[in-house]
């Protein structure tokens, strides 16, 4: 069978137009066209046609077109059928003379040949015998021309071997870190690459909530020498690690005995709102778990292995949360090898104190994690209007839900803009702060900046005079207090607060209430429960019989945002000096990072277009990159040519993963000066018991059951159908976890 394929460039119909481009010297002509697909019979195709088979018969086309017409350089296809008074004159022949859709039964493959069973349209193989007997047409049903589509969602193989071919022709880009090198080719010490045997051990971490209380931090170190540094009773904890007696030389396995010592320090709230409030740990870790994170947190290799139930996602979720808030400037990517697992953990560290725009997930799994939590919030709301935004981990949501941030702080400042306006002198005018980024940083660094530091300051004086007054006191035998004396240092007091009123233009008045007037050690405080009073309850008086008679403070006094932070529960200042001290930095914190978000978002509404803000994004904001294994080896020239950087690499289900998949989520960065690595952290995660590799090729799978999943990764040659775990590898075992099934 001579197989053609008839192709009409009529120039009548401008439906549908393919665009021609002729250059000649400096002339540009520019034609348009309709192309049609037609048999040589004269018969239309069938309109049922996919749009899919139609992409593949363009690609056939364009790649016959340098043949016919040089000058083509884009095609747009038409589905309108083409008229009967088309002559074969006006037409090309070359390529397919007949095409028949068919659907590919299954069927297991056996042996080495291939038979395919498949399922035509039965009306058309009706008509084609139809005009076999009648026209005399020959049988061309014997013989086939096959063009396969394999599904999008296996159809990888080529972008992974592209990766694999452009390293193996650049063997210079080709490295990993120094102490993975022995250990990766398969001799040397198995040991070596555990974090006690490296010179860049870090000595003093910050565990945060990984221990519920000093019970728990007790029961998790029971092995290590544990001393305690003042009152250590309740979270966050910080671990000075040290080795109390070397590891035995026979055992590359053998942890050394450690001497840790457990301090511990306060958090420091980030506002006074409700939703400021920090997510805490729930999980009481068991002491394995409690070793697998002290290892993932330092420099070297660590292998965690578990039974299902062993909490292995549960401490990977929390290794990245620790990771995050140990090291600021650094990146976390997350492989895995399915989209399932690695949207359970990407679950599990959504819910954990970290910012959500810091969060990206890349390739096609990330759908999924949209859809679940579109699904939650149509349970809480309702229904939800198709059109809402794309919020989710893909690189579009992330970029959506900056740009959404953005406008919600810049709203804020507007607000931060109008009651300085309203508090401060009437003529004080900051302008439109809210408009750009850039006037809300201008704003910042003129304007509050220099009213927190204006605050700091009268907060000094006001401290010294009230030492010095204190020292008098304890100086003077009499009991009487000298009244002079007292007279003198309310007269400096008051001296503070009329500089105060100077440099804002307008007086300083407190509004209190009359039932609140109590004099010395018998005035109460505040009770945020009582019913409000109405204003003739309240009477205005200045600040020094305010302090002297209704026992504000001088932090409340001096506080320079109190209209600003109005909606917040109240009262804010409860008339206790620690405390109201402690309030006012609360509520700097919460202001300095209104504008610390603002800053990051600055580089977002420079860049305008979709493909700018994405690339910026992966480079420089996001600081959890999740991808599975197969999405890395297929992206891996794009991120290298972006610059991408990461210092750890967290890989889920590493029993399931293939030594090329485990290799290059290593290289997916360039390397440093001096040709060196900059990853700094290998954590592999799986169970070889459960899930061991997925081998689709029926000759090496039976063989490839006799190895553990470590074994193909590292010691491939050493390992003779025997447990990897007896070569000494620097694992961590999961034998219960602190979150179970």
């Amino acid at each position: 069978m001579r197989p053609s394929l008839l192709v009409f460039f009529p120039f009548l119909d401008f439906s549908r137009f393919v665009h021609f481009q002729r250059k000649r010297k400096r002339a540009v002509k520019s034609l348009w066209a309709t192309v049609r697909f037609v048999g040589v019979c004269g018969e239309l195709f069938s309109p049922s046609l996919s749009v899919s088979t139609f992409r593949v018969l363009f690609r056939i086309l364009s790649l016959c077109a340098s043949r016919v017409a040089p000058c083509v350089t884009s095609f747009v296809p038409s589905f309108v059928p083409l008229k009967r008074f088309f002559l074969p004159s006006h037409a090309v022949f070359f390529g397919l003379r007949f095409f028949r859709r068919c659907a590919c039964a299954a069927r297991m493959p056996m042996g080495t040949a291939r038979t395919l069973r498949v399922l035509l349209d039965p009306n058309q193989y009706s008509r084609d015998v139809l005009r076999m007997e009648e026209e005399g047409f020959e049988d061309f049903y014997s013989c086939f021309n096959l063009v396969i589509r394999r599904h999008p969602k296996h159809n990888t193989f080529k972008a992974v071997l592209s990766t694999i071919r452009s390293l193996m022709n650049h063997p210079e880009d080709v490295v990993i870190p120094a102490w993975l090198h022995d250990l990766f080719l398969g001799f040397g010490d198995p040991g070596s690459a555990q974090f006690f045997r490296l010179p860049s051990r870090l000595r003093r971490l910050d565990f945060r909530d990984t221990f519920l209380d000093l019970a728990h931090l007790r029961e998790a170190l029971a092995e290590a020498e544990l001393e305690t540094e003042g009152n250590v009773a309740s979270p966050p904890f910080v671990l000075d690690v040290r080795d109390a007696e070397p590891a035995e030389k026979g055992d590359p396995t053998g942890w050394p005995a450690l001497k840790v010592r457990a301090s511990t320090y306060t958090l420091p709230a980030v506002g006074p709102y409700p939703d400021c409030v920090r997510h805490t740990n729930k999980i009481r870790f068991t002491p394995q778990q409690v070793r697998c994170l002290l290892s993932g947190l330092q420099p070297g290799l660590t292998m965690v292995v578990g039974p299902p139930g062993s909490g292995k996602t549960d401490t990977a979720a929390h290794l990245a949360y620790l990771l995050y808030h140990n090291f600021p400037s650094e990146k976390v990517l997350l492989v895995s090898h399915s989209n399932a697992a690695l949207n359970d953990l990407f679950r599990k560290i959504k819910n954990l104190d970290v910012d959500e725009t810091h969060l990206l997930r890349l390739g096609r799994g990330e759908q999924d994690l949209y859809a679940e939590s579109r699904e939650r919030a149509v349970g809480k709301i309702g229904d939800l209007d198709d059109e809402v935004e794309d919020f989710s981990f893909s690189k579009q949501g992330r970029v959506n839900m900056v740009l959404e941030r953005r406008k919600q702080l810049l709203e804020k400042v507007e607000k931060l803009g109008r009651s300085l306006e309203e508090q401060d002198a009437p003529g004080l005018s900051v302008g439109d702060v809210g408009f750009s980024c850039e006037t809300a940083l201008q704003f910042y660094r003129y304007h509050v900046l220099f009213r927190m530091e204006r605050f700091r300051k009268l907060v000094r004086r006001m401290k010294l005079l009230e030492e010095k007054h204190r020292r008098v006191h304890a100086d003077e035998e009499e009991e009487e207090v000298n009244e002079e004396e007292e007279n003198a240092f309310w007269s400096r007091v008051s001296q503070v607060f009329s500089d105060l009123e100077q440099e804002r233009g307008t007086p300083l008045v407190v509004k209190v209430e009359k039932a609140r007037q109590v004099q010395g050690e018998d005035a109460h405080e505040t009770n945020g429960d009582e019913q409000e009073q109405d204003e003739n309850a309240c009477i205005s008086v200045d600040p020094v019989r305010a302090m002297r008679e209704f026992r504000h403070t001088y932090f409340e006094l001096l506080f320079p945002f109190p209209l600003f932070f109005a909606d917040a529960p109240q009262p804010l200042f409860v008339k206790d000096k620690a405390k109201d001290e402690e309030m006012a930095e609360c509520c700097f914190r919460y202001i300095d990072r209104i504008f610390q978000q603002i800053d990051d978002c600055r580089a977002f509404e420079l860049l305008r277009t979709a493909g700018d803000r994405a690339n910026y994004l992966i480079t420089k904001h996001a600081r959890m990159i999740a991808m599975t294994c197969t999405h890395a080896a297929m992206t891996r020239e794009n991120l290298v040519g972006l610059k991408f950087q990461y210092d750890t690499l967290i890989i889920e289900e590493a029993a399931q993963i293939l030594e090329v998949e485990t290799f290059i989520p290593m290289l997916l960065q360039q390397l440093e000066r001096g040709g060196v690595s900059r990853l700094k952290r290998v954590v592999l995660i799986g169970d070889h018991h459960q899930l061991p590799p997925i081998v689709k090729h029926r000759v090496t799978k039976k063989p490839s059951t006799w190895l553990p999943f470590s074994s193909s990764c590292f010691f491939l040659e050493r390992v003779e159908r025997r447990e990897f775990l007896e070569e000494g590898r620097p694992e961590k075992v999961l034998f219960w976890g602190g979150r179970g099934r």
